[in-house]
């Protein structure tokens, strides 16, 4: 588990680049973490839908998302 200091510099970093950027593909390797809600189905609500917001809760990195209208979500 990664310490507060290293998710808050995390969370720094990618959220600039992730937010309002459309997800493509999504994959998940671990299912151990999931807790109501399949992997199918998971992946694909996130598919197609946008990065709104990266942030921190406690040790978790934490993005929310999403659903995307028209053909273009990337911000300029």
């Amino acid at each position: 588990m990664p310490e507060l200091p290293e998710v808050e510099t995390i969370v720094r970093e990618i959220g600039p680049r992730l937010e309002g950027h459309k997800i493509v593909r999504a994959r998940l390797k671990k299912t151990d973490v999931l807790r109501r809600v399949s992997k199918p189905r998971l992946l694909r609500t996130l598919t197609g839908n946008a990065v709104e917001e990266v942030s921190r809760r406690a040790k978790h990195a934490c993005c929310a998302s999403r659903a995307v209208t028209g053909s273009s979500c990337s911000r300029a």
